[in-house]
């Protein structure tokens, strides 16, 4: 199992009326338990009659000062009944592509409560690697990755596409009236000895000293947009992709 984690900067979500931020933070919570439910579906797909126990069932904590935590896990182990290594694949991928899309959500919100917060490429943010990712993967929000500097793949890309659909979400010509972009999750096999060279020392530790390693993939989180022009990105049928890691240093 991958545990995600979510943080929502509840605290923040205070520029509209008293109702208003409630209903916004509630959006929140509702991105949290989307991704949620995309996991389960995925997942029924392989076990169609299992057991419902391994449901992500997110839990919510809130924290002082008002930081609220979303925690769900994705059983990635138990995606494995499609019949090629890259069907799994593909359905672990759909989930983390939730994963982001709420994340974003969120950040949309929070940018909408905070339209002075500045642009992924204007932030001074740069791209870092996390070295918790083998334990978990930790969902941060905008004032979060401000606050440390600098984030991983999946987290430019929250960022990045919160202020791409705040300006999808304008009605023509200004934008599309909906949300048009999205996460692009690719993964590649790797074979055991370049995947350990990138494994921290305490799970490389807890693996066997030879043979194969669990789940030996890696994924990386873009984003695609659609048929606008995006600087330095590269052209696929379905729309231009930009990679924010490696414009950001990765």
């Amino acid at each position: 199992m991958m545990p995600i984690l979510f943080d929502v900067q509840s605290q923040l979500i205070t520029s509209k009326s008293a109702s208003e931020n409630v209903a916004d933070v509630k959006r929140c919570v509702a991105a949290i338990q989307q991704a949620a439910a995309t996991h389960d579906r995925f997942l029924a797909e392989h076990w169609p009659n299992g057991d419902h126990k391994y449901k992500a069932q997110p839990k919510f904590t809130q924290l002082s000062g008002g930081i609220i935590i979303g925690k769900f896990g994705i059983q990635t182990g138990l995606m494995n009944r499609k019949p090629t290594p890259d069907d799994n694949a593909y359905d672990v991928a759909g989930c983390l592509q939730a994963c982001v899309h709420a994340l974003a959500l969120i950040n949309l919100i929070l940018l909408q409560h905070h339209p002075q917060l500045p642009g992924l490429y204007d932030s001074g943010i740069r791209y870092q690697v996390d070295p918790n990712a083998w334990k978990a993967q930790t969902m941060k929000s905008i004032p979060t990755v401000l606050e440390q500097g600098g984030t991983d793949c999946k987290n430019l890309d929250g960022y990045e596409l919160a202020f791409k659909w705040r300006d999808e979400l304008l009605p023509p010509p200004m934008g599309f009236g909906c949300r048009m972009s999205r996460a692009k999750i690719y993964w590649r096999f790797l074979e055991n000895d370049r995947l350990r060279k990138q494994l921290p020392a305490d799970i490389l530790a807890s693996l066997p000293a030879q043979g194969p390693i669990p789940q030996g993939r890696l994924f990386h989180a873009q984003m695609r947009s659609p048929d606008q022009p995006w600087p330095r990105g590269y052209t696929t049928p379905d729309g231009e992709v930009t990679d924010q890691s490696r414009l950001l240093g990765m």
